[in-house]
């Protein structure tokens, strides 16, 4: 034998015990972590005669399959009779979840129904709307129920929203677009409202009939945003309230003087 045979041979004779050792510590390692999966089998049929609610069964299945996949992962793959049982258990625990996942779809089906319904419903009112002389508040009112009956139907699967969405924003519009002209009308006819109280100086009678014909003429077909409201209110009532102030001065002094005569 040469020097480097014997030399080869003397290495092997010393790994022979680590490798040896190497082996047995393979073999702890895999009767753990089949010990690790003889737990979530039990787990996974406990799962299969003790249900949870649905949504919280489907979330137990996918920790428990995650925890196999991960054992997969560092002590390599599992016996499949192991395997086999462990997938059995689940499939008859995911039974509820199947159950649920099944009447949602029915439930979001009648829903899509539902939705064109409406649909259908609200290109005939748009139709039969009198555009030449529309009743705008009444147009206002049902604009704002029809946005909340719209928002209030149940929900459907995405491909199906997307184009019964695109369809009602279509329908939708042919209202808003209107109404938004004849808000920004009202809006500029009451600023024309405001302006003209506030170039009154005096509470002369001609004064205070314009007042009262320009509070008569200020409720709006359309109103606007609150935040859009309340400025424009305050500022009409302001111009208003500073006219009939100085009439309530005048019949003061007027009634002070009248006293001072007696």
């Amino acid at each position: 034998m040469t020097r480097l045979g014997a030399e080869m041979d003397l290495l092997r004779r010393r790994l022979m015990p680590l490798t040896k050792r190497l082996d047995e510590l393979k073999d702890w390692r895999r009767f753990g972590a089949n010990r690790a999966r003889e737990d979530l089998i039990t787990a996974a049929e406990d799962l299969s005669e003790k249900p949870l609610s649905a949504p919280e069964q489907g979330e137990r299945i996918r920790e428990l399959r995650e925890a196999w996949k991960e054992l997969d992962k560092r002590s390599g793959v599992a016996p499949q009779t192991l395997w086999r049982r462990f997938d059995a258990y689940l499939e008859r625990a995911y039974q509820p979840v199947r159950e649920l996942h099944a009447a949602q779809s029915r439930q979001r089906q009648a829903h899509a129904q539902q939705r064109e319904g409406f649909l259908q419903e609200l290109q005939c009112y748009i139709d039969g709307v009198n555009w030449e002389q529309p009743e705008w508040s009444k147009l206002d009112s049902d604009y704002r129920q029809i946005q909340q009956r719209w928002r209030n139907l149940g929900g459907v699967e995405g491909a199906v929203w997307r184009d019964l969405n695109r369809r009602y924003n279509q329908l939708r519009k042919q209202l808003e677009q209107p109404l938004a002209a004849e808000r920004e009308r009202e809006r500029q006819r009451r600023e024309a409202l405001i302006r003209q109280v506030e170039a009154l100086t005096e509470a002369t009678p001609e004064a205070v009939a314009t007042v009262k014909q320009a509070q008569l003429a200020w409720r709006p077909s359309v109103a606007g945003k609150r935040s859009e409201e309340q400025p424009l209110w305050k500022r009409f009532n302001g111009a208003c309230q500073k006219i009939y102030e100085q009439l309530d001065e005048e019949r003061r002094q007027k009634r002070a003087a009248d006293e001072a005569l007696l």
